[in-house]
């Protein structure tokens, strides 16, 4: 994306990012939430996908993953070239562990639930 000068003429400055081959599995499974892919963390673990493969990933290698919308792959794969030319935001990383962890929680407090019901 081009930012555009301030009025001062003075370009602001670049956000904080990381090379997309540098992400790990996990950190790869917390992006996919922030771009609103979440569904797909499941299978990225268990396939498994990290930064530097999912950079090579074609549309094929996307749907064999499971990602089964072709918008969605379609979609994934801009983001993937976009991130390779400026790379991945740290914004977007903070974001997706929140949405993570916050997943874990929920989950974590729905199973304590279920256990309490069976007593």
């Amino acid at each position: 994306l081009l930012t555009a000068p301030s009025p001062s003429g003075v370009m602001p400055p670049r956000p904080a990012t990381r090379k997309l081959a540098s992400l790990s599995v996990a950190e790869v499974c917390g992006l996919l939430p922030a771009l609103d892919l979440g569904k797909y963390a499941a299978a990225f673990r268990a396939f498994p996908v990290n930064g530097s493969q999912l950079g090579v990933a074609a549309d094929e290698d996307l749907e064999e993953v499971g990602v089964a919308s072709g918008m969605h792959r379609r979609a994934l794969l801009q983001r993937v070239q976009q991130f390779l030319e400026d790379g991945v935001p740290l914004t977007l990383l903070a974001d997706g562990a929140k949405r993570v962890a916050e997943a874990a929680a929920e989950a974590e407090e729905l199973s304590g639930q279920e256990e309490e019901e069976e007593e």
